[in-house]
């Protein structure tokens, strides 16, 4: 969170972590290392006003004029409050990423390496913190703001914030006991608060606040003067539950505020979110309330069945021949498949449309994602063979454009014709053949057994959580699908 209100944002950086630098992007020296990692005392480029200096950083040294790492390395911060990871290559990465950015699908959650960068599973109600001591007098001050914020966020999506009070003395990186720590941020840090995303390490969760930074800005702005330090924490925390700051939507039509366009609204465009900075024409204040967008945005994101994309039924078309809309799980994937990969080239290119198709769906999931089958017709513009068609396509013969398999060899979560090809044979195959054909260690094939012998293997986060079913497994898997045909 930006400490100044008098500090206009003029550009922001795309928030792409784990994605491949772009093609042909210039090679650097080694001689940058993390040795001299730098410590800007401000992550804006200019103080003036909205638009003092526009555009990017023509080289890589004049971008790190602008960009503040803390003292241990670990986290590098641009944009107020947005963190980088990986040091001097992770900054590197970052940069290169922004120069020549490529078109992106919509989202109002980080991107991770299994798509949405939210916690699944029981992750979502272990989100557990400590308060370290270090705060002297003033730790309950901030633990009274950090459960107050993580209350306010309970209420409105299926999360839990544990506090772990035992945990306060031992209140670093360091301790595995919690999820994250909440401890003071180096005294010269040019932020309020920071936070960290799902998607990031262990080493690098934590949350620092920055308490003479938010006294000076009570005191030097008047803008601020409502400021709570409940509120700054309740945006921090939106951040560790991988949501995006609002005001990087193209609806927003601010280009001194924009990040990049790797974005997916959750709800309509939203100027009073809790994710919208203030000073970016937010029609919201400093003390940060929620929305009743946040509410439904927190709801999709975090529902109280839990984040399932995936999933099957034992009936999923109807008597003619169309998707039947009882079948839940399907019709889920068809809506979030729509919402978030319907643009032209999929849609032509992939999926054999008609070009008709493309501009009611592309301006239907950039103003918020599908509910239902229902919305699809009559806000996407789909009949019912075009939604049959969606559905041969993720269940029958589907593929993906660009890869299918990241640079680590992992195959890509949000592929999601790929992965369910993969989960079907993961579900119907025999041992031997799972075993001797696909490739799997044999240890891994009866842990896929035994799973889905007490129910199906529905999701890539089901299949990749057993034993001995991770990355080499999926690839095999990939490989005795498609390179054997």
């Amino acid at each position: 969170m930006k400490t100044n209100s008098r500090f206009f944002l003029v550009f922001f950086l795309a928030l792409a972590f784990g994605l491949a630098g772009c093609e042909g992007e210039e090679e650097y020296p080694m001689e940058w290392t993390d040795d001299g990692l730098p410590q800007s005392d401000t992550t804006v480029m200019a103080p003036g006003g909205k638009a003092d200096t526009l555009g990017w950083p023509d080289t890589f040294e004049e971008f790190l004029e602008y960009v503040y790492c803390e003292s241990d390395g670990r986290i590098c911060v641009v944009d107020g409050d947005t963190p980088i990871a990986g040091g001097m290559s992770g900054l590197l990465e970052f940069y290169n990423r922004h120069v020549d950015l490529p078109d992106g699908q919509p989202l109002s959650v980080n991107w991770g390496s299994r798509g949405d960068d939210l916690w699944y599973g029981d992750e979502r109600h272990d989100l557990s913190f400590c308060i370290s001591d270090d705060f002297g007098d003033r730790k309950e001050e901030v633990l009274e703001a950090t459960l107050g914020a993580a209350q306010d966020w309970e209420e409105i999506a299926d999360v839990s914030f544990p506090y772990r009070d035992d945990q306060d003395h031992r209140c670093h990186l360091d301790n595995r006991q919690v999820m994250f720590p909440v401890h003071p941020a180096d005294g010269d840090a040019p932020y309020l608060a920071r936070a960290f995303f799902p998607a990031f390490d262990e080493e690098e969760r934590d949350v620092r606040v920055n308490l003479e930074s938010f006294d000076r800005s009570l005191q030097q702005s008047s803008d601020m003067e409502e400021m709570t330090l409940r509120g700054i924490m309740r945006h921090e925390l939106g951040h560790v539950l991988g949501f995006r700051h609002e005001h990087t939507r193209t609806e927003a039509g601010n280009y001194w505020c924009f990040e990049d366009n790797n974005y997916r609204p959750g709800t309509a465009y939203d100027a009073r979110s809790v994710m919208h900075y203030p000073q970016c024409d937010g029609e919201n204040d400093w003390t940060l309330e929620f929305s009743e967008f946040d509410a439904m945005g927190a709801q999709y994101f975090y529902p109280e069945d839990g984040v399932e994309v995936l999933g099957r039924c034992d009936e999923e078309l109807d008597d003619e021949g169309y998707v039947d809309e009882e079948c839940e799980a399907v019709v889920a994937q068809i809506t979030e498949w729509l919402s978030q990969y319907a643009d032209e080239e999929v849609l032509v290119s992939w999926m054999d449309m008609d070009e008709e198709v493309v501009e009611p769906l592309e301006e239907a999931r950039f103003d918020r994602p599908f509910d239902d089958l229902d919305d699809v017709r009559d806000r996407g513009g789909l009949d019912d063979d075009q939604i049959r068609h969606v559905y041969d396509y993720l269940f029958e013969w589907g593929r993906c454009p660009d890869t299918e398999v990241d640079e680590d060899g992992w195959v890509i979560a949000w592929c999601l014709p790929v992965v369910n090809a993969i989960l079907e044979l993961a579900n119907t195959a025999s041992f031997v053949t799972l075993d001797e054909e696909v490739g799997i260690d044999r240890r891994g094939v009866e842990n896929i057994v035994a799973a889905r012998e007490q129910r199906s293997i529905d999701t890539y986060d089901a299949l990749v959580s057993l034993g001995y079913v991770k990355q080499m497994a999926l690839f095999s898997m990939y490989e005795f699908l498609y390179d054997s045909q």
